[in-house]
């Protein structure tokens, strides 16, 4: 239902149509977008062939754009996916939901695998499966992003059933005596393929197994048990079938290229992990506490965490924190004279005791590493970003509330989980522009990045000024805007929607209209009727406000004047002259 809500409510976003036009010269055998792995689009590159055959736009010369960089080959998916959203219009509103759609499909996995592993193998306790799948459905940032065209929800999902499906098969291992060893494993070597083939990023998921793999091989062994063959057959097994599966999928979106020996198809994986350290060498310098400033990721999210969450996960937090001070108080009393050292040595000979601590250092490996590698970087573009390390942190805050429960009363929980859902749903509608209560500035004034504006609002913008019928038929000094840049803007849905509803309007003379200049173009001397800005906008001003005069000049004027219409605290129209 979320997933819906926001397929069906948000523009498209800034790097969608670039993945849309790499999907569809994957089905012409030209590897474009190569930054990514190309699991995702090859799928979406299926919905082109069994829905729309009939979809024709040249595609660009691959040898030649190899001469001008990266970025050159970066840029050529969106010019491909906005003629494919542009030249078709009849299309656009089936093609953009139906891809989304598929996306949401590989994100909801994971709800698959907790029905399955709860109720069917029985592995894992239902109330974790539960409490866990709350706090990431209505988990804004999640929300948010499900239904997109983009890999940020896929890349912390597909990790997280990669980690746990591998804890659990070691886990039960002893307890199971093998008993769904190999069904355990299928998903596994699934899991791996979705999840290293997503992002880069996952990568980090193989020295994490491999690790695992060993030392329970090197156990089974001196164990002498019978599981020893097959599980080292099953787990390394798991792990050589990865480079299969990246030639496999490499052959077929490059299949234009000459060469397809095994050298070409490695070197072309080789030149996906450059551009993406290429592109992570540009330092981003985001907007944060009132100016744009360099940060790390690191200081990054510790600025930013606390307002986009949730804000009855810090409730949660709370029960965590005052069971684990009730659990220390029940052991001194039962205990008295008992030391640190000898509690964890009596922990510690305990086998089940020993295999849950294994079981959480596992699931921990990956986001502390993902975290330890990530945070001096000032390659910060988002929130987003911190997705894999967040999503994984639900995961053991959920450990922690069903292994603690018998020191805080259920109702503690119960009411807990309940409000998490309601604040969950009250904050759909805002989509990627969540900020929680915490926040008591204007939304604009905390981040600039992916996760508050990344395009999302534009149509919304485009409906409030046809179904008012603000605009004439020409744009004779009618509107000027600027927002933030995305491939399908304001002027490319004021054309899609007018042909929709037959609004007399000519998109031509829209598109004619300079774009608004925040640090050049004085507000109050504009001869337009209207003007529309969105936080990227009000940011620069407010950051240059004390070193542009225009700056200062524009910003008293926002300061002085009511949008006529503001949408979701990031859109903004002002009427600047009355209407003739």
């Amino acid at each position: 239902m979320i997933g819906h809500y926001n397929i069906t409510h948000n523009s498209l976003t800034s790097d969608e149509p670039a993945y849309l036009g790499a999907a569809y010269a994957y089905t012409q055998g030209v590897g474009l977008n190569p930054e990514h792995p190309p699991i995702l689009k090859l799928l979406n590159s299926l919905l082109f062939w069994l829905k729309f055959p009939q979809l024709q736009v040249d595609l660009p010369d691959l040898n030649a754009l190899d001469t001008n960089g990266s970025r050159a080959i970066r840029l050529a998916a969106f010019n491909v996916g906005y003629q494919l959203l542009m030249y078709f219009p009849d299309t656009f509103n089936s093609l953009v939901p139906l891809s989304r759609w598929l996306y949401l499909g590989v994100n909801s996995l994971l709800l698959i695998w907790l029905g399955l592993y709860s109720f069917a193998f029985k592995l894992l306790h239902p109330q974790i499966a539960l409490i866990f799948a709350t706090l990431w459905i209505l988990s804004p940032s999640f929300a948010s992003h499900q239904g997109l065209i983009a890999f940020d929800t896929a890349v912390a999902v597909t990790a997280l059933m990669t980690i746990l499906t591998t804890a659990i098969a070691l886990y039960s291992l002893t307890q199971l005596q093998g008993k769904y060893l190999i069904g355990q494993f299928l998903i596994l070597t699934v899991s791996l393929s979705l999840a290293i083939n997503t992002k880069l990023s996952n990568l980090l998921l193989l020295p994490i197994l491999m690790i695992s793999f060993g030392i329970t091989s090197v156990y089974l062994a001196k164990q002498k048990s019978t599981l020893t063959r097959p599980f080292i057959t099953l787990s390394f097994g798991s792990l050589l079938v990865q480079p299969l599966v990246i030639g496999i999928m490499y052959r077929i979106a490059f299949a234009q290229e000459i060469d397809q020996s095994l050298g070409a198809i490695g070197q072309r994986y080789l030149n996906t992990l450059t551009l993406t350290l290429e592109a992570a060498r540009g330092q981003q310098v985001p907007f944060l506490w009132g100016a744009f400033q360099p940060v790390n990721y690191g200081q990054y999210i510790s600025k930013v965490f606390w307002y986009k969450e949730n804000p009855i996960l810090f409730l949660l937090m709370g029960i965590i924190f005052w069971a684990l001070f009730l659990y220390t108080k029940t052991q001194k009393a039962n205990h008295p004279g008992l030391t640190l050292r000898a509690f964890l040595q009596a922990k510690l000979a305990s086998k089940p005791f020993l295999l849950l601590t294994a079981f959480s250092v596992l699931i921990a490996a990956y986001p502390l590493l993902y975290f330890g590698l990530a945070k001096g970087s000032r390659f910060v573009i988002g929130y987003r970003y911190f997705y894999p390390v967040l999503l994984f942190s639900y995961f053991l805050l959920t450990i922690l509330l069903v292994s603690l429960k018998n020191y805080y009363p259920k109702k503690w929980l119960i009411t807990g989980l309940l409000i998490y859902s309601l604040a969950g749903a009250i904050a759909v509608p805002q989509t990627l522009s969540y900020v929680n209560p915490f926040w008591f500035g204007d939304k604009w004034l905390l981040v600039d990045d992916s996760t508050l504006n990344w395009g999302q609002e534009n149509r919304a913008v485009v409906n409030y000024l046809l179904e008012n019928q603000l605009l004439p038929k020409y744009n004779q000094n009618i509107l000027i805007h600027r927002t933030f840049n995305v491939a399908i803007n304001i002027n490319q849905y004021l054309e899609l929607l007018t042909q929709q509803r037959g609004y007399p309007l000519d998109s031509q003379s829209y598109y004619q209209q300079a774009v608004f200049e925040p640090l050049q173009n004085p507000i109050a001397q504009l001869p337009h009727r209207y003007l529309l800005i969105d936080s990227t906008v009000k940011q620069t001003l407010y950051a240059e406000r004390h070193q542009s005069s225009i700056a200062a000049q524009n910003w008293q004027y926002l300061q002085e004047h009511q949008p006529i219409y503001s949408h979701n605290g990031i859109m903004f129209l002002y009427q600047l002259h009355p209407s003739s």
